[in-house]
């Protein structure tokens, strides 16, 4: 710092080593045996999400449109809302949706979200997103009944680097059979303890034993499907699959998120209209996800190359789900 009419001085941790005689000899001694250290650092203020959320280590909130977004996806809850992603189809993109929902979620809300892979044949949730779990979801539901509290759950449980607590599936369920409701039920009594929100892969199909369980405690379903016609036409049976058999209030207020897996082309573009017209019939929202190559089916995932795009398609589709089970108007699609 400089002073009219003098020469700029040394900072008073460095007063001892400075270049002015005079400074050194005006300086007074410092005490013996204390070490001479800067003053603490101060980050710089910056705009934006509040501190601590994680939106801005997502690339989030810098335009008007994804500051809104973050406001939505942060808002509060008050015990424990649980979501249901599923397809009929394997390939479509659902497990995709929810790593990168998950993420979103993690990563702006102050609380905690856990991702539960359930899917029964060897799913791979975990390895997207680069996380060795600490317990499968039958270890968890076989060993986890006597971690009665928060920080008994918290220890068996691995984070993503967005703070997304990931529970694997079983890799042995080819050998061992399907995850049973009562395996889920347990599961998901434990994971209440630390979980405001808990996101569960059922995997591909409706014939999980334990889907009735999950359906029933369900906040808000999302059925995952790809922009193709094969797709689109499953995603619909799906949706009135659930309406016959109980489930048609479940279904008024799903989402279907509709992901492009191959880059779009132009004269594609009135056909996947057709498609989301057709499913919004069934819906309360749906949601189109462009094409990114960071989202290759099967490669791992990392938030940071998400592009602009695909980034905010996500964003909005965190917003719904978070419209939904806190009862708020949704988010524009």
């Amino acid at each position: 710092m400089t002073e009219t009419g003098s020469s700029a001085r040394t900072p008073w941790w460095d007063a001892a080593q400075g270049p002015d005689p005079a400074i050194r000899a005006a300086a007074p001694p410092a005490p013996p045996g204390r070490p001479a250290v800067p003053p603490a650092y101060q980050p710089p203020v910056v705009e934006g999400p509040p501190a601590g959320s994680g939106a801005l280590s997502l690339g989030l909130g810098r335009g008007s449109r994804e500051r809104e977004l973050v406001r939505q996806v942060g808002v509060p809850l008050t015990g424990t809302r649980r979501v249901v992603v599923l397809s009929i189809k394997g390939g479509v993109g659902k497990t995709t949706t929810v790593a990168v929902t998950g993420s979103m979620l993690a990563g702006v809300r102050r609380d905690k979200v856990v991702a539960l892979d359930a899917s029964s044949d060897w799913g791979t949730l975990a390895a997207r997103l680069s996380v060795v779990p600490r317990q499968s979801v039958r270890d968890l539901a076989a060993r986890g009944r006597h971690a009665v509290s928060e920080h008994g759950v918290l220890a068996q449980l691995a984070a993503s680097p967005s703070g997304l607590l990931v529970v694997g599936s079983d890799p042995q369920s080819l050998v061992s059979g399907m995850l049973t409701e009562e395996e889920y039920v347990q599961t998901l009594r434990l994971l209440e303890y630390v979980g405001n929100l808990i996101v569960t892969d059922v995997g591909a199909g409706l014939q999980q034993p334990f889907l009735p369980a999950a359906l029933s405690v369900c906040d808000q379903l999302v059925v995952a499907s790809a922009a193709t016609w094969d797709a689109a036409q499953s995603a619909g049976a799906a949706l009135d699959w659930l309406a016959a058999r109980g489930y048609a209030p479940l279904v008024e207020r799903s989402i279907v998120v509709v992901n492009n897996l191959s880059p779009a082309r132009r004269r594609r573009s009135g056909y996947v209209r057709d498609l989301k017209a057709d499913l919004a019939r069934r819906s309360r929202a749906v949601h189109e996800i462009p094409f990114d190559a960071a989202l290759q089916p099967g490669g791992r995932i990392l938030l940071r190359k998400l592009s602009a795009p695909a980034r905010q398609a996500y964003l909005e589709v965190a917003a719904d789900i978070m419209a939904g089970v806190s009862g708020r108007p949704g988010a524009a699609s």
